[in-house]
């Protein structure tokens, strides 16, 4: 696993092995029937059902590989996330996405408590032929499946391309609470 910078985060890639992929794969093509459709966040009118774009909070389903937890806690030790709060809002989740869908220009909320901003590591485990990938503060981070990527999704506006071409875009997205460093300057006084 190798972290790279890509515009104004960076992404670990090779997360996950081949055969890791392999099982989170086959688990989140099973778990599509028990997702929901995804309401547009913006209203954007050609995001309608008869586009595959689902997703469920992992904490929905019976069944979660125990790989999953291990991966979130290679996460919290990586980063030194702590103190690891969970993101309330939308938690972990898993997502799909199909030929013509894509995720809207969006900022996450970050919750009540001002302190703390929304963090996300999207771990993409399928790409379509063409297009899905992520689009963060602007830019397009053209990233491999196994791939995962830093999104301080409740401060910079995120979506990805439309798909096309075929295939699903799925994304295994772990959200954390992070606290707001506030700068504070000293007052140097002279006596």
């Amino acid at each position: 696993m190798i972290k790279k910078p890509i515009g104004t985060t960076y992404y670990y890639e090779d997360f996950i092995n081949d055969s890791e992929k392999d099982e989170l794969l086959k688990w989140s093509l099973d778990s599509i029937e028990y997702m929901d459709f995804a309401k547009p966040v913006n209203g954007e009118k050609d995001q309608n059902e008869s586009v595959v774009r689902h997703f469920i909070k992992l904490s929905q389903l019976k069944f979660v590989p125990d790989l999953v937890y291990k991966l979130k806690e290679t996460i919290i030790k990586l980063e030194q996330i702590s103190p690891a709060i969970t993101d309330p809002a939308n938690e972990d989740l898993i997502s799909a996405v199909g030929d013509g869908g894509y995720v809207e220009p969006h900022i996450d909320y970050n919750g009540m408590d001002e302190t703390y901003y929304t963090r996300r590591y999207n771990l993409l485990l399928s790409l379509p032929t063409d297009g899905g990938q992520p689009i963060y503060n602007g830019r397009v981070l053209n990233l491999n499946v196994k791939s995962i990527w830093r999104c301080d999704a409740g401060l910079y506006t995120h979506s990805s391309v439309i798909n096309s071409g075929g295939g699903i875009r799925i994304n295994l997205s772990f959200g954390f609470m992070i606290p707001k460093i506030i700068k504070s300057k000293t007052l140097n006084t002279l006596i």
